[in-house]
């Protein structure tokens, strides 16, 4: 009876995993990223990461994920021990190439779509789909089957990245130390572009999946690390043969030529919320909000105390007037090079725990028409910590919503902070901008008609 009883526990155990919603075969628990080297010279990021993963079909022999060809993949590993077989490609360069070559299929218009709405899908990873292919070894079958987790190692490199990362690196400057050079490196949204973090490490890039997430940063002991996350406090340990000492938080090296840090986000959340921020940073803590840290290149730091000593008053009208408490337990605001400045709503990219501005946004106090540009930039990247990380829209087609409310809650902000005059400023400027795109582009669609939808009814519906 007690061995029946526990065939039916089982059972029902594993039922209740199939119904988990998700729409691949697998559901991503945890994803560790650690970060081992970063050599601005030559732009090359060395890597691994961990997926710890849960099985929802039977005879699940394989599993796709999320990696651009800019990210190399050295080698996998099932279970941390055993090395498995993996296949990386680009369907869209087979498409380039079949197109370029002339064949006869991709000469008519409908072939064409066809052709490359199939390798949309094929990297489509709402889709079960995803450039890089992993097949698993048969000493793991019985634990897929038994919809046990599964460890998943991938060790990868980045060179010279054209997309999901930044580097900031000035080679004149020969000789020069750390802190003259002001290097860094931070991810990256293209515009136009809801993530790119797939770019530069494997993962599953949609906002349908969800996960908590630990991220460890090896670095020159010069460098600063600023990621998604909460800093972990390390204690002394032995990894390696190598002893590392503990300093608020941070481990060293035996020779103090290195340290590490470690971040934790227990909240789950999608890989295309996950961001970094590597350099040479000054840092300044909030006095009237210890949670609140501030980072920018060296040199700047009188710009950026006056910049943010009024950011704390931004957490408290969101909170009141959302009538919530902010959902993470620290706010990292870092100012870096070459951020592109798109409009004020769109100049702060924003990831969970992590705001990234462009180092432009520092004013001067003598300087007075920055003010309300920056606090309602900054304002706006806060407000999507609230609707955009916390609260994450399911599909990029919803995506408008979250971006909207945040943009909502800014210029709340801009008017409680600047007066209507600025307000009204604001949205003749968002207003200016909507129609020069309708102009150029037609007009913005909200919602994506499906194959099973009657636009014509809609159309009258509509009038």
């Amino acid at each position: 009876m007690n061995h029946r009883s526990r065939t039916v526990r089982r059972k029902m155990k594993i039922e209740r995993q199939k119904t988990i919603d998700s729409p691949r075969d697998f559901k991503v628990m945890h994803q560790t990223l650690c970060i081992n080297s970063i050599d601005f010279e030559t732009r090359n990021l060395f890597g691994y990461t961990e997926l710890a993963i849960l099985p929802l079909v039977k005879n699940l022999r394989s599993i796709r994920l999320d990696c651009s060809k800019q990210c190399r993949i050295n080698r996998v590993t099932v279970q941390e021990t055993i090395d498995t077989a993996f296949i990386h490609d680009d369907p869209f360069s087979t498409f380039r190439d079949n197109f370029s070559s002339g064949r006869e299929q991709t000469r008519s218009f409908s072939s064409f779509f066809a052709a490359l709405q199939s390798c949309a899908d094929k990297c489509d990873a709402d889709r079960n789909g995803g450039n890089l292919l992993i097949k698993f070894p048969y000493e793991i079958f019985d634990l897929a089957d038994e919809h046990k987790l599964i460890r998943i190692g991938i060790e990868f490199n980045v060179e010279k990245p054209t997309s999901g990362l930044k580097f900031i690196f000035h080679p004149k400057l020969e000789g020069a130390s750390w802190r003259e050079k002001a290097s860094h490196v931070y991810t990256y949204r293209e515009p136009g572009h809801i993530s790119n973090n797939c770019s530069w490490f494997p993962c599953v890039d949609a906002y349908s999946e969800l996960c908590a997430w630990k991220i460890e940063v090896s670095l020159d002991t010069a460098l600063t690390a600023v990621c998604s996350g909460e800093l972990q406090k390390c204690h002394r340990l032995i990894l390696k043969f190598s002893f590392f000492a503990v300093t608020y938080g941070v481990s060293y090296s035996s020779d103090l030529r290195r340290k590490n840090f470690v971040f934790s986000l227990n909240v789950p959340t999608p890989a295309c919320n996950i961001g970094i921020c590597i350099g040479v940073f000054d840092i300044f803590v909030h006095p009237d909000m210890n949670e609140l840290s501030a980072f920018c290149p060296p040199q700047l730091l009188p710009l950026l105390k006056l910049t943010c000593q009024n950011l704390h008053k931004v957490f408290e009208f969101f909170e009141e007037l959302l009538s919530s408490r902010y959902p993470y337990g620290s706010m990292k605001i870092c100012f870096v090079d070459d951020l592109p400045i798109l409009n004020i709503h769109s100049s702060a990219l924003s990831y969970s725990t992590l705001i990234l501005l462009n180092v432009k946004c520092l004013y001067h106090k003598k300087i007075i028409d920055q003010v309300p540009l920056t606090r309602t930039a900054m304002a706006s990247g806060l407000a999507s910590q609230f609707f955009g990380c916390y609260l994450v829209q399911r599909r990029f087609e919803d995506s408008w919503v979250c971006y909207g409310l945040a943009s909502y809650l800014a210029n709340m902000y801009c008017q409680k902070a600047f007066g209507n005059n600025e307000y009204m400023y604001q949205i003749y400027e968002d207003i200016s901008q909507l129609v020069e795109y309708e102009s150029k582009w037609g007009p913005v669609i909200l919602n994506e008609y499906g194959e099973e939808d009657n636009k014509a009814d809609i159309r009258k519906k509509r009038e």
